[in-house]
Formats: structure tokens, sequence, C-alpha cells
């Protein structure tokens, strides 16, 4: 922010009553000998931050998982088990056996006697045998109980190996960052004790040159003479600081660690 230096010196006086707490300083009447005191300008405090704004809500995405299949061989029952009644026949084996053919008897025989003419007799003719063959039963029918088995065959069956499912992918929410700029404190017009021509020592303006060349800044030569270097490196101080501007400030010199020769 940049001051028209005319415009700034020209406030009324009545603002001049306000605003002359700096420093313990509330009237002109209360400077002691010797103090000088001039309306400077401190410039807006700034600090940046770190924000952090959502760009994208946390979301899931649903993704369909179909199920897994493969083809395997399954042994399946084609007809169950079942129970027939079954009839075994008679088991029958061959032997042999004997027996009579002609049972004994008797005929009449016409004898042989060449002396008594005819002669008849009666004679016994014994049995005559015959052996023979035949079947014999060795267990008869019977019914039975006959387990007849299941009967099977191999056959390609798909089968699933995992089931249909839903895949939940959580994408999470995105956030951009960026730097803001935030005031701290407003600018303000205040009066302040300063060190000028009017209440300056050699020693002083020394000290404060010495310091403001350590610091990095050109007061021109180390000569105690408050010039237009030595101006110009203590504002560059003050803004560089953030201090207030337009003098040169005791609050300048305590920053530069300057204690002046005559208070």
């Amino acid at each position: 922010m940049r001051i028209n230096v005319t415009k700034f010196f020209a406030v009324s006086v009545i603002s001049l009553g306000l605003s002359m707490t700096a420093f313990g300083v509330t009237n002109p009447d209360d400077l002691a000998e010797g103090q000088c005191m001039a309306k400077v300008f401190k410039p807006a405090q700034y600090k940046t931050e770190n924000v952090k704004v959502l760009k994208r809500e946390a979301s899931k995405v649903v993704k369909a998982v179909p199920a897994k299949w493969e083809w395997v061989d399954k042994k399946v029952e084609v007809s169950p088990a079942y129970t027939v009644k079954k009839i075994v026949p008679a088991k029958y084996e061959t032997v042999t056996e004997k027996v009579v053919d002609k049972p004994a008897h008797t005929i009449i025989k016409k004898g042989e006697d060449r002396f008594n003419g005819d002669v008849m007799c009666k004679v016994a003719v014994p049995a005559t045998y015959k052996t023979i063959r035949k079947r014999k039963m060795v267990t008869g029918p019977q019914t039975v109980d006959v387990n007849m088995p299941a009967k099977h065959k191999v056959i390609r069956v798909k089968q699933i190996v995992s089931p249909a499912s839903t895949q939940v992918t959580e994408i999470p929410a995105k956030y951009q960052e960026y730097n803001k700029k935030v005031l701290v404190s407003a600018s303000e017009v205040s009066w302040q004790r300063v060190l000028c021509k009017t209440n300056s020592d050699l020693a002083t303006v020394r000290k404060l040159q010495q310091a403001l060349k350590n610091q990095g800044y050109n007061p021109g030569k180390i000569d105690g003479v408050l010039g237009l270097d030595t101006y110009k490196a203590v504002r560059s101080f003050q803004k560089s600081q953030g201090l207030a501007q337009g003098s040169i400030t005791y609050e300048a010199l305590t920053k530069l660690g300057v204690v002046a020769s005559a208070n």
C-alpha cells in the first residue's frame, strides 16, 4: 500500500490528539525535552495460511463380480438298487441203484429121466438184478431274495467355484491445498517517538548505521550523519520487518538493538 506523503502530513490536528497513545505519550505536552514524535504509517500485517478445500467428495464404486464355474465329471445314479424274488429250482444228483430185474419165482420144467419117462419138475428160479441210474433230489425248490445293485454313469456337469458377488472400492475424498493470505492486523496511522536531526547525536547515528549494515542494508558512510542513504536503509528495514514507516522510529531502533545515547 502506497501513501501520499504530502497528504499524509496534512492530517488535521484533531486526529493528532486521538492517536498519540503510542509509547506512553497521550499529549504533545507529555514529551520530554529533546524527544520528537512523528506520524507514521504501519502497513497491514498478513500471514500465509495453508487452506484445504474439498475438491471431490469421498465415494464408492460397486462392481459386480460374476460367478465362476468349471466342468467336472460326476457319477450319477441311473437306477436305484432293488431286491427281486428268485425261485431256485430243486437240485438233483444222479445215483446208481441195484434193482430186481425179475423176482424169484418157480417154473415147471420138464425133467430128464430116461428111466421114468416124461418127468415134470417144479424148479425155483432165483431173482435177477440190474443196476440202474436215476436222479435223486438233493434240495427242494426255494424262493430267495436277490439284491440288484444300483446303476451309475459318469456325466460332465458344470459346478460353481465361487458365487457371484459385488466388489466395493472406496474412493477417498480429494482435497486441493493452496496458500491464503490472511490479515493479522489492519494498517494504521499513529504517532510514535522518532529519531531525527533535532534529537540525534553522532554516537547514536553511528550505532544505527552499523546495525543496518550488519543486517545487510546500505546506510552509506558510517559517519554519524542522518543522510538520505541512512533514511532509505531504515525504510527498507522497516518494510521488511513489517514496522511502521515514515520516520526513524524508536520501534525500529529497538528492533535493531540500538539504544539512543540521549532519551
